[in-house]
């Protein structure tokens, strides 16, 4: 993965995140190893075609959706707290493109989700 070549990582457990159209990959890694890797069928595409048939979304839809995530990043939130990860480190177009529309919706987002967002750091260059 980019992140290892890109980043200068240390002996602390970080999670990299790269999601494609298809899948997204999840690799929990420091300086020296690769300790977790989680290959989910999460990209974008792949989650339109099977959940979304509406534009805008529907609500019905958009609780499928999050029923899924939550059953497939279950293994992925434990690995978070096994490896103690402070910091998300992601490589991707689309990466780019969500910390864009957080970046602009984020005075409207609850501080739950702002604790989250301080602990992430994008990798890919971003002008925002």
């Amino acid at each position: 993965m980019g992140i290892q070549g890109s980043v200068q990582l240390d002996d602390e457990v970080v999670l990299g995140i790269d999601i494609g159209g298809g899948s997204v990959e999840f690799i929990f890694m420091n300086k020296n190893e690769i300790f977790a890797i989680h290959s989910k069928k999460l990209g974008v595409a792949r989650m339109i075609k099977d959940y979304v048939n509406n534009d805008p979304v529907l609500p019905t839809e958009l609780l499928a959706l999050e029923s899924h995530f939550a059953v497939e990043t279950a293994p992925i939130l434990a690995d978070i707290e096994r490896f103690d990860v402070r910091k998300i480190y992601g490589c991707s177009g689309t990466l780019r493109t969500v910390f864009k529309a957080v970046n602009f919706i984020t005075s409207k987002l609850p501080p739950i989700i702002m604790v989250w967002l301080n602990l992430i750091c994008f990798i890919t260059p971003l002008s925002v």
